[in-house]
């Protein structure tokens, strides 16, 4: 028996690698001559690469990682799901092409063959296939046009490789065109898109209740796969796309009808006459009436450069470019605050109020670094001030460090109100206040409570990440 493994080892050997193994048993060492294996086995050499190759080995025996690799075998690395998308939709491009190409080719090659022998337009199957490839950018084979022809498949897709799917053609090209379809509805009316574990518990669903057992992950990568040239991967510029959606014309016009008619009427300004020659647009402000206008907005501050929801990687979601709307993202873990900022209609910096967390379940509990109101600058402003003076920053503690109905409510009455010593509710004294939509806007209480005080709320232009149709209907009102 191990004479017999001996034998079909040599075996593998060439002639010329078992010559030299001879010769150098005939030099050997007295340890390999004493040695009763070496009587019966030839002492070969180790297997090596090729002659062309060693040579290129350093001297100093080791090899390097480019000669176990090979100059044409480069360092593998993972690729990203747009790397994939786009990889898979140039797969489903061409298959398109080809397929479009054999249609066209065949059903030539068939009219060619109904014409005479003699006739003069008469062409070879490699003439009619050269022809459609270079006018379908294709490469298709001249040998499987004709087989196509001869199997009477004219007109008809090449068939696919592998076995048959577990569903017929028309099902499964019917479940495409539901999956594109949902996908691109679900996008254009601006909904939280799904992810790839969504949209598979929405396919097997769909599956399931036509009579299919199948609930497995695959077959929505295959949909994934089969429609790829229609959608990318990632996330959509929410920003641009929910501009696009709310600036037409006429909630425009609405918004600034509206604004202009609410600055006269609360005593801001008048209606400019062809005597203000001076006067830029179509409102003259009263004396000293642009300080006691603020735009004020609540960005999200964060350490990361992260906002909202944390935990993770950003899911990937599906975006068709041609259909506007929708995305939604997750974002990494990170520390985030709530920064209120702004300025008047004169130019003067607001001075910013902070928003912190807190996990502290009583005020006398919250605790905060003292580097913080060293490091915390000071702004120069007049406001409603006779003259100019330091305004210092502010800050409040919450559980989650945003803005609710009650932050928000403090935040106007000890942080801004204050910048107004004279405000009260008559002309020439009011403060208004232009705020986005969100979380206390709408608190009647806080609004009568204001209004008494002479501050009203005005809407600014809605933020374009959260239209919907009920901040469209409120941006019409003014508080």
């Amino acid at each position: 028996m191990i004479g017999g493994e001996i034998d079909a080892v040599n075996s593998t050997l060439s002639s010329a690698e078992r010559n030299q193994g001879a010769a150098l048993n005939s030099v050997g060492s007295t340890a390999v001559e004493d040695s009763t294996a070496a009587t019966s086995l030839d002492v070969l050499p180790p297997r090596r690469l090729l002659e062309s190759t060693s040579a290129s080995t350093p001297s100093s025996g080791k090899r390097s990682t480019d000669d176990l690799l090979g100059a044409e075998n480069p360092k593998k690395h993972q690729r990203s799901s747009h790397e994939v998308q786009h990889a898979q939709a140039n797969v489903v491009m061409k298959t398109k092409k080809e397929s479009k190409a054999m249609k066209l080719a065949t059903v030539r090659i068939q009219k060619n063959k109904d014409l005479a022998t003699d006739d003069p337009n008469k062409k070879s199957i490699n003439v009619i296939v050269m022809e459609v490839n270079e006018l379908c950018d294709s490469n298709i084979s001249p040998t499987t046009a004709a087989a196509h022809v001869r199997k009477g498949l004219i007109d008809t897709s090449p068939l696919r490789r592998g076995p048959a799917g577990q569903f017929d053609v028309p099902v499964y090209n019917a479940l495409k065109g539901a999956c594109s379809t949902f996908l691109m509805l679900e996008q254009a009316e601006s909904k939280k898109q799904s992810t790839i574990k969504v949209m598979s518990h929405h396919v097997n669903a769909c599956v399931n209740y036509a009579g299919h057992t199948l609930t497995r992950d695959d077959l929505t990568c295959k949909l994934r796969r089969d429609t790829s040239d229609l959608f990318d991967v990632g996330k959509a510029n929410v920003v641009e796309q929910r501009r696009l959606q709310w600036t037409t014309h006429f909630n425009l016009d609405l918004w600034f009808t509206t604004w202009k008619n609410t600055l006269i009427g609360l005593g801001f300004g008048r209606e400019r006459t062809p005597e203000d020659v001076e006067a830029a647009g179509e409102i003259v402000f009263f004396d000293r009436q642009l300080e006691r206008i603020v735009n004020l907005d609540e960005p999200d501050g964060t350490l990361d450069e992260s906002n909202r929801n944390r935990g993770g990687r950003p899911p990937m979601v599906f975006t068709n470019p041609h259909v506007t709307g929708g995305g939604v993202s997750a974002n990494k873990s990170g520390y985030s605050s709530t920064i209120i900022c702004g300025s008047n209609a004169a130019g003067e910096a607001l001075p910013p109020h902070f928003q912190l967390k807190s996990l502290a379940q009583q005020d006398s509990t919250q605790r905060i670094s003292a580097d913080w109101f060293v490091h915390a600058h000071s702004v120069m402003g007049t406001f409603g001030h006779e003259t100019e003076r330091v305004l210092p920053t502010t800050f409040g503690l919450n559980k989650k460090g945003g803005m609710n109905s009650l932050e928000l409510d403090k935040c106007i009455k000890k942080a801004i109100l204050p910048l107004y010593p004279d405000v009260e509710d008559i002309p020439g004294k009011r403060v208004l206040l232009k705020v986005d939509s969100g979380p206390g806007r709408m608190n009647v209480d806080m609004l009568a409570s204001l209004r008494l005080q002479g501050v009203y709320l005005a809407p600014g232009v809605p933020n374009t990440t959260h239209v919907t149709q009920e901040t469209d209907q409120n941006y019409g009102l003014f508080s």
